[in-house]
């Protein structure tokens, strides 16, 4: 059948491979996450719009952190509701083998502290500020507000992300270098841009993307979302206790 418009000329395109497209496992699982990451992305630009319609200020931090909270959450029950058969069967599988996929996965992750401590001291030798504005950011919300930050932080993020940079990029990318790449570069860039002041700020999705690229590392071996959320769970429970301990001590 050929088609022709005003604007478009389309090649012969007849019902059978139009059903074949849709239907073809391959193009549905990469249509599923394209529309994860789009959802993250448009609610990601677009959810200080109702801040700026109620005229709700900066300096507000807890109305601020716990609108973000509550973003966040209402987000990982979407996705998770677009991902429910497949959580289902990880979880399953995770029961079985969360033994060997914790064993075969600690590695990556213990490189990945190696490597970001060696480039955030890098960082550090070379620029005058030490910290990535995000983490100024995150670390001021912590003085007056540690719970919500630690809720966030620790345990709503890092489901939040895996989900999305990780599950939702592997669907759309079959070839693992692809998938790890761009799920780590896109993961580290989505941290550091919106907040970047200059263009040497983003020298920092490099300490970001290192993490990312040991947990798309542990669902290619795993394949099962739970093993990296658990260890980001991990990763960023470390670093929010020591934010603590520097709090309570410090």
């Amino acid at each position: 059948m050929y088609i022709k418009s005003d604007f478009f000329w389309y090649n012969y395109i007849g019902d059978d491979s139009m059903k074949e497209f849709f239907c073809n496992k391959r193009n549905k699982t990469c249509l599923i996450g394209i529309v994860v990451f789009t959802i993250y992305s448009f609610t990601t630009l677009l959810k200080g719009v109702p801040l700026s319609w109620l005229d709700i200020k900066e300096n507000n931090e807890t109305i601020l952190l716990l609108y973000s909270l509550v973003v966040s959450i209402l987000l990982i029950g979407v996705i998770t509701f677009i991902y429910k058969d497949k959580l289902k069967l990880k979880y399953e599988d995770l029961k079985k083998n969360h033994k060997k996929y914790f064993s075969n996965s600690l590695k990556y992750w213990l490189f990945a502290l190696l490597f970001m401590a060696l480039s955030n001291l890098v960082i550090l030798t070379f620029m005058e500020s030490n910290l990535p504005t995000n983490e100024k950011i995150i670390r001021s919300f912590f003085g007056s507000n540690p719970i919500i930050v630690f809720a966030s932080a620790v345990i709503v993020a890092p489901i939040l992300e895996e989900l999305v940079f990780r599950q939702g990029f592997r669907d759309m990318f079959s070839g693992n270098l692809m998938f790890i790449f761009m799920s780590s570069f896109t993961f580290g860039a989505f941290h550091v841009v919106s907040n970047a002041n200059a263009l040497i700020d983003f020298v920092y999705i490099i300490p970001y993307a290192i993490p990312a690229i040991a947990f798309g590392l542990m669902l290619k071996e795993t394949d099962n979302i739970f093993v990296p959320m658990g260890f980001h769970l991990l990763h960023n429970g470390i670093l929010i206790a020591l934010q603590f301990a520097i709090l309570i001590f410090g």
